[in-house]
């Protein structure tokens, strides 16, 4: 809106600069009017850009403290919890007249707990501390939560095309989303089979997750949208103060496709 009204107000000028007949004025006071009127313009798009940075700022900082939140619930609802049963269970061994059965079946039972709990705690320390997606490129990134569905049992295509060294700004975009839809792969589809697809458009990033697993019915996603209960919510949030879109499709055991675009800049 900004630089429509300076375009038209250069227009304005200089026209009534033709009508007020001087040739004088115009011939020498355009150029003066054209330099003005493009460091305003300058200015201006200084201007939307810093505040696009900071609206892009706002949103990664709600963020970053909705996953802080994710996490500590995970802790609390997974790990503590799973912890606090072996305790118990190392207490019923110590305490308890059992036969060598039953202690063994119970020592099974704590191994596999702890198992899990290890396995959570890695994915936990990977999702708070994300890699160096600008020193060590998107792919690598993207590289690594591929080797965390692949931990799971799941075949993964990784496809980067012209998407290797982005922007600062553009990588961590895609990256971010990247993360929240392997995140709900792994916790949510039950997938066998899932593709990685990051590329470059001429000015714009795309990335797709697409999975085989069981989808969801879309009434059911936009309801918890609309309702503040969903990580794709601060995500598309993101995206789109960075300038971006993201778009989910799915069908009851047809799979989920994520997909995000994302102008480079």
């Amino acid at each position: 809106m900004g630089l429509v009204i300076l375009v038209a107000a250069a227009a304005l000028t200089g026209f009534v600069i033709h009508r007020s007949g001087s040739s004088l004025l115009a011939i020498g006071g355009l150029p003066l009017i054209e330099a003005g009127v493009l460091f305003l313009v300058w200015l201006a798009f200084r201007r939307n850009r810093r505040l696009q940075r900071e609206r892009l700022c706002r949103h990664e900082a709600r963020a970053r403290d909705v996953e802080r939140r994710r996490l500590i619930g995970e802790l609390h609802d997974g790990v503590v919890q799973d912890l606090a049963g072996i305790n118990f269970t190392l207490e019923r061994l110590r305490l308890g007249s059992m036969s060598a059965g039953q202690r063994g079946e119970l020592i099974a039972d704590s191994a596999a707990t702890l198992r899990r709990s290890i396995g959570t705690l890695r994915t936990l320390l990977i999702d708070s501390y994300p890699p160096d997606v600008a020193g060590e490129g998107l792919r690598r990134a993207l590289a690594d939560l591929a080797e965390g569905l692949e931990r799971a049992g799941m075949d993964v295509r990784l496809e980067v095309t012209q998407a290797e060294y982005l922007p600062p700004v553009t990588s961590a975009l895609i990256f971010r989303a990247a993360q929240e839809a392997v995140r709900n792969v792994a916790m949510h589809s039950g997938a066998r089979e899932v593709l990685i697809r990051a590329e470059l458009r001429g000015r714009q990033a795309t990335l797709v997750v697409e999975d085989d697993g069981q989808g969801f019915d879309q009434a059911r996603l936009r309801q918890r949208l609309s309702c503040g209960h969903f990580g794709l919510r601060s995500t598309g949030d993101l995206m789109t103060a960075g300038g971006g879109v993201l778009r989910v499709r799915a069908a009851p055991g047809r799979g989920t496709t994520l997909m995000v675009e994302v102008p480079v800049g």
